[in-house]
């Protein structure tokens, strides 16, 4: 999805790369000036693959990947008392462990990250940490209905989850046409179905939302088009 922020300019789209390689250009976009805003990975024949969003700060920013839960937590701990906030989480196996990967930005105010969450508890939490003025920025549906998000400080946003393509596609543009535009969906597979969640802001800035293209498609005649228009590209997913 995009938004026409006329940011565009100030975003990278990488895509495909090992887990090396993607480190490597991590630190080369790191040293001109950009950070990481999103992540995503999975496997293509035997090897993992990598994808990310990277856009312009001046800001100090952090990746760490491949840490076990404990692990993660670990890291997640250290970075926010150093003044970061976790700004996007991915998670994975890796064999029989399941393994997480996160994005920090240097920021201050609340914060929260909740995992292992079931579909109630996930729905709580937001009721919860809203009212409290804090914002859920990314979610992730892993496992056997598992739920985690991350939170920051800001005003409350709107989450749909667990709606198939066309219904997702319809709300949507419901909650579109009400004001509210897309920060984060996240897609998965429930049973032989395909569902879909998200999370809006209110927002009179224009959006454009796409799915089910192949990358070369995606790129050629969606990605190039809004970005040489000032969309600026605020999430990806592949699937």
């Amino acid at each position: 999805m995009w938004r026409k922020t006329n940011k565009a300019d100030e975003t990278i789209v990488r895509r495909g790369y090992s887990t090396d390689e993607f480190n490597a250009e991590w630190k080369w976009l790191l040293d001109k000036g950009y950070y990481c805003a999103d992540i995503n990975t999975y496997t293509k024949g035997s090897s993992r693959k990598w994808d990310g969003i990277f856009k312009k700060t001046n800001k100090k920013s952090g990746m760490y990947r491949n840490y076990d839960q404990d692990g993660f937590n670990a890291k997640w701990k250290e970075m926010s008392d150093a003044g970061y906030r976790l700004i996007d989480i991915e998670t994975y196996m890796d064999g029989s462990t399941r393994k997480w990967a996160g994005l920090f930005l240097e920021m201050g105010g609340g914060h929260a990250l909740h995992r292992n969450l079931s579909q109630q508890q996930m729905h709580d939490k937001w009721e919860e940490y809203g009212k409290k003025g804090l914002k859920l920025i990314d979610i992730e549906t892993y496992g056997n209905n598992l739920w985690a998000g991350v939170w920051i400080a800001g005003d409350d946003v709107a989450m749909y989850r667990n709606y198939e393509t066309t219904a997702f596609r319809d709300k949507r543009r419901e909650l579109n046409d009400k004001g509210w535009r897309l920060i984060d969906v996240d897609t998965y597979m429930s049973g032989s179905t395909r569902k879909w969640s998200g999370l809006w802001e209110k927002s009179s800035v224009a959006e454009n939302y796409i799915y089910g293209y192949d990358f070369c498609e995606w790129l050629t005649n969606y990605h190039d088009k809004y970005d040489d228009s000032g969309y600026e590209l605020i999430d990806l997913e592949t699937y």
